[in-house]
């Protein structure tokens, strides 16, 4: 039989870097909306048919503001999970990897819909 023994409780650097990483997709948003702002067509085509036809469109600040939104309920559950100390270190670790998820997922939707619709 083995016995696992938990990590420190106390917030380490390691749990702390595991958060940092999870707000970077909140950068990573902000950054690429700075350097694609003036090639971005307003409004931004979000949804396309079965035929490739855009049949959605959303603004580009609703969807910028929508995705910083997502990115950042995920950092900061990451965050939270790093620096909760009286939850056991499995759910913490829990509420890092899922916060990170959710953050890069939103990363990703911006990345793709807006990256996809540069000088359109």
């Amino acid at each position: 039989m083995v016995i696992e023994t938990p990590p420190r409780v106390a917030p380490s650097l390691r749990w702390l870097l595991g958060a940092l990483l999870a707000c970077l997709p909140v950068l990573t948003i902000y950054l690429t909306y700075r350097a694609w702002s003036q090639r971005l067509p307003d409004p931004l085509p979000t949804h396309w048919g079965l035929r490739g036809q855009v049949d959605g469109t959303t603004t580009v600040a609703g969807f910028l503001t929508v995705a910083l939104a997502i990115a950042a309920a995920g950092g900061l559950l990451a965050v939270a999970g790093a620096v909760v100390t009286r939850l056991s270190w499995r759910t913490r670790r829990t509420l890092i990897w899922v916060g990170a998820g959710i953050a890069g997922f939103a990363a990703g939707l911006w990345r793709v819909i807006a990256g996809f619709s540069l000088d359109h």
